[in-house]
């Protein structure tokens, strides 16, 4: 195969051996844990003694139990047996059998319309473009404190079952009744248990953050609850949702709001709400939104960027092994948000020259900044906003993937398939099962973070050596590390 003869240069490391050296053995430090950020980019190296104290004692509250086995079989043959009854009744087809866990796609079986509801910065930008609003308005942002985990169980199936039988989307399938819809639920929500320090814990309260079906869960049980919430006031300009951050523009002042969500925090024994009320401005999602001159003058609220103070502009090195259309890409998509969210120009501005030389400092090329810039145009800012994309239903390309490696050119395996594709396309069965040439795709490569980070935690080692010169050698060049800003992703 012409591929297995594609010209390779000898490949050349950007670390230093002292440098990898420290990686490895800051990996196989048995008395440190090693995790991404919760947020933002980089990753966190914490005592170990201190990681385990601090996660059993979040384990000692009443939403878990510890149990002294591991659940796993047990759990499959439940939903064996939940999907085996639904297969019988022909609610489901063989194919949805071998394939389908009815709830880890639940964007797909659609629910009606939720108005509070925002998909992302795009639309609550598109929605506040439509509203004005009285000078004296109050912004405010509300949190429901821990989601996830203080949602009961039994009121989240019941919200989702309530939403399933309301729905009348047209399925492809005959529409499963709603009683099998509630033994999944439950399967998902009651049987969830992780392990942790070697020990097992089902969770008994809450749905888990992480599994593809919560978010869903939780938006659907918090649309019943925001129901009851129009009888508390009639002060409520505006009100949009993602997930657990609420937008509020509020009719009032700060004393009355205040005292508004005093009763929000009565209405439900463990769903909580925090808030930040101003009258000048306030933070949603990556927005700043405040009364700014386009406010002043027409009543429709101002935007622009917001960036947390924790935020270390950690942005892709460019001498990391990447494809140059990523780097050129990240650096477009980033520029057009910053478009898209900021209505003035100055301020637009203001923030591409500050990203311009954060970019320098990592080893970007000015001209290939200065043609990202060139390509956004601060002028189309409505139709960026206003344009939604219209998803159609195309057939999934073929794609040919492969690790991306710097040292073999892009064009020499596109060449390389292209001149040999007559022997698929002149087959009748292949042409029929691969009828277009393939994508050339490639997954990113191993970098520092998936060099350290684990997903479980390993063993601690029975004999921990003592701290060597050796180690405070490997301390010093993992500081010199975060110095250089190697990068952390």
């Amino acid at each position: 195969m012409e591929l297995a003869h594609v010209r390779l240069r000898k490949p050349q490391t950007n670390m230093s051996q002292a440098e990898l050296s420290a990686i490895r053995k800051l990996k196989n430090n048995p008395s440190v844990v090693i995790k991404p950020y919760d947020k933002g980019r980089g990753i966190c190296i914490m005592n170990r003694e201190d990681y385990l104290n601090v996660g059993f004692k979040h384990l000692s509250a009443h939403h878990y139990e510890k149990v002294d086995r591991d659940l796993t079989h047990e759990t499959a043959l439940k939903v064996h047996s939940a999907l085996t009854d639904m297969i019988r009744n022909k609610h489901i087809d063989k194919h949805t059998f071998a394939y389908l866990d009815p709830l880890e796609q639940p964007t797909n079986c659609p629910t009606s319309p939720q108005p509070t509801y925002v998909r992302d910065t795009t639309d609550i930008l598109r929605k506040l473009e439509k509203e004005t609003f009285p000078q004296n308005s109050l912004l405010a942002s509300i949190d429901v404190v821990s989601m996830y985990t203080n949602i009961h169980q039994a009121e989240a199936i019941e919200s989702v079952c309530k939403a399933y039988e309301k729905n009348n989307h047209n399925y492809a399938i005959t529409k499963p009744p709603s009683k099998h819809i509630r033994t999944l639920l439950e399967l998902v929500l009651g049987r969830n248990y992780f392990q942790f320090g070697g020990k097992f814990f089902p969770q008994k309260i809450g749905c888990a953050m992480g599994s593809v079906a919560s978010p869903e869960i939780c938006d659907i049980t918090l649309h019943d609850f925001e129901l009851q919430i129009s009888a508390l006031t009639d002060r409520i300009l505006f009100w949009a949702r993602f997930r657990d951050d609420i937008l509020i523009v509020y009719n009032g002042q700060l004393e009355s709001f205040t005292q508004f969500v005093h009763q929000l925090n009565q209405l439900h024994p463990t769903l909580k709400f925090t808030f930040e009320a101003s009258e000048t401005s306030i933070t949603y999602l990556d927005l700043t939104i405040f009364k700014g001159p386009r406010f002043l003058s027409t009543g429709t609220l101002d935007t622009r960027v917001f960036t947390k103070p924790t935020e270390t502009y950690q942005y892709l090195e460019r001498t990391s092994s990447h494809p140059n259309h990523v780097f050129k890409g990240f650096i477009k998509g980033e520029i057009l948000r910053y478009a898209r969210n900021t209505n003035n120009e100055d301020d637009f501005l203001q923030k591409v020259q500050s990203f311009e030389e954060k970019l320098l400092k990592r080893g970007y090329n000015q001209a290939d900044i200065h043609k990202c810039k060139q390509s956004i145009d601060f002028s189309q800012r409505k139709s960026m906003i206003h344009t939604e994309q219209v998803k159609t239903q195309k057939e999934l390309p073929l794609v040919f993937t492969t690790t991306y490696n710097p040292h073999v050119k892009h064009m020499d395996i596109k060449r390389a398939l292209s001149r040999h594709w007559h022997l698929i396309s002149g087959n009748p069965t292949l042409k029929e099962v691969f009828p277009k040439p393939p994508l050339v795709a490639y997954k990113i490569a191993e970098n520092i973070k998936k060099r350290l980070v684990r997903a479980k935690l390993s063993h601690t080692e029975d004999n921990q050596s003592s701290t060597t010169e050796n180690e405070d050698n490997t301390l010093d060049i993992l500081i010199s590390l975060l110095d250089e800003q190697i990068p952390s992703e």
